[in-house]
């Protein structure tokens, strides 16, 4: 038995869209009048596109048929996003429990290192232990802390340079010698050349502007120094020490002391060794007995830089011989002339008593 049309009615779900002039299959006296653009759809090209996109709009039609085709730009959906964390996460979650084995074994064998040590330092003979305690090395004694960095401690820098500056105030205000010497270091071994010094001098106060504050001020060694400035604006270090829980400047570095002045000493030309407190700064004045291959030369003026002479030492003698040019330092040294002296101005640096101005 013949079925007409059997395989159109098993596809009819596929059946296509009817086109512009053809017949209807059941029906093939119906046929789609072809002004009817009902069923008419608008063709589409690559070329036509290209067209339309490269030539200038125009107003368009207000037709159906002539309606631009409209296209909504969509986000692009990530489609393992959700994947991608959830695999990030359990590595990581991986990591951190490998990461806490390892370390928990680590440990346990530090564990049983610090046992087996304990467990042999308990076990060791007493003949082992003298041989440990003998190649053990000597602990160092730490540096003991001097009384300027104790006060410091206790009463902080403030503290302390208000102490400090307490005690110089009243040295440069004392109204007599004997109210001074309260506030001098070392007075036992001071207090005659202090008596000698202010026969030809005006004992009465130091006149000055101001002391420098805490900020500018220092600490060397044992010694707090705290800078004055002078009537004629000079300025002077005044060098303090703590004595018995009191401040106490040192006044033979106040003042410069020594035994005479430059002018005096040019003038008796002595030839045995006398102190002075100089300035010192390296100089290239050589002459007569004075040669460069032999002696260096240094500049040497008195605390004011009134007067100046020439002090000659032998190369390699201590840090005054180590000076560079244009360093100026403090030094106490002892001078002479030389039995056959040719010159006033030109002395030998007999001795360097200390780098500085202060005595201990």
């Amino acid at each position: 038995m013949i079925i007409p049309h059997s395989s159109w009615k098993k596809d009819a779900r596929k059946k296509p869209l009817p086109s512009v002039g053809t017949a209807n299959r059941k029906n093939p006296a119906t046929t789609i009048p072809a002004e009817d653009k009902k069923y008419r759809t608008k063709a589409f090209t690559w070329e036509t596109d290209k067209v339309l996109k490269d030539t200038p709009q125009t107003t368009p039609v207000t037709s159906p048929d002539n309606q631009p085709l409209k296209f909504k730009k969509v986000p692009r959906k990530h489609k393992y996003r959700t994947k991608l964390w959830a695999t990030f996460l359990a590595v990581t979650v991986l990591l951190m429990v490998g990461a806490t084995v390892i370390l928990k074994r680590n440990k346990q064998p530090i564990k049983d290192a610090q046992m087996v040590k304990q467990m042999n330092a308990q076990s060791v003979t007493p003949e082992s232990k003298e041989e440990a305690e003998v190649t053990t090395q000597p602990v160092e004694n730490p540096v003991p802390i001097g009384p300027i960095q104790t006060a410091i401690s206790e009463f902080g820098i403030r503290g302390t340079h208000e102490r400090a500056s307490t005690a110089l105030k009243k040295f440069l205000e004392a109204d007599s010698l004997e109210e001074r010497k309260k506030f001098i270091r070392s007075i036992k071994r001071v207090e005659p050349l202090m008596n000698q010094y202010y026969e030809n001098r005006d004992p009465g106060p130091i006149k000055h502007h101001e002391l420098t504050d805490h900020n500018n001020s220092s600490m060397v060694k044992d010694y707090y120094l705290i800078g004055v400035t002078l009537e004629d604006f000079s300025n002077n270090y005044a060098i303090l020490a703590i004595d018995q829980g009191n401040f106490l400047v040192d006044w033979e570095a106040f003042v410069g002391y020594s035994e005479m002045t430059l002018a005096q000493f040019k003038a008796k030309k002595p030839q045995s060794p006398i102190l002075f407190r100089l300035r010192v700064k390296p100089d290239d004045y050589f002459n007569f007995d004075f040669t460069p291959d032999k002696y260096r030369c240094l500049h040497l003026s008195d605390i004011n830089a009134d007067t100046t002479i020439f002090g000659y030492v032998l190369k390699g003698t201590g840090p005054i011989a180590s000076l560079q040019q244009g360093q100026e330092e403090f030094f106490t040294v002892r001078l002479r002339y030389p039995a056959d002296s040719k010159s006033a101005n030109q002395v030998f640096i007999d001795e360097v008593i200390t780098s500085g101005w202060v005595i201990e």
